[in-house]
């Protein structure tokens, strides 16, 4: 007796839009084309904002490190990381601000 296979559809390839390779982007896929622009002074002052930020928590942290005495080689180290990972993220935003002017 022979058992019946239930019949599966076959999509063709070329309507299957491909989700990773799509040139919108993969986010863009989800969520349909989004643009928008944000004029340069507003981002040369969420610039200065992110700036002012990052330097009042460099002050806190700094000061904390330091009362609370952490051994000094590893307060060395951090305050070395810190510094450098932070001036590095401030250096490619503000790279990335110029050549948007």
């Amino acid at each position: 007796m022979a058992v019946p296979v239930p019949s599966v559809p076959v999509i063709p390839a070329a309507t299957v839009a491909p989700l990773w390779g799509s040139p919108e982007g993969f986010l863009s896929s989800l969520i349909g084309p989004t643009q928008f622009s944000i004029d340069t002074p507003i981002l040369l002052v969420l610039f200065l904002l992110a700036c002012i930020g990052f330097a009042g928590m460099s002050i806190i942290l700094t000061y904390h490190w330091r009362k609370f005495q952490f051994d000094a080689p590893v307060l060395q180290r951090a305050e070395r990381l810190y510094y450098i990972g932070s001036g590095l993220l401030l250096g490619i935003a503000l790279v990335s601000i110029i050549f948007t002017l």
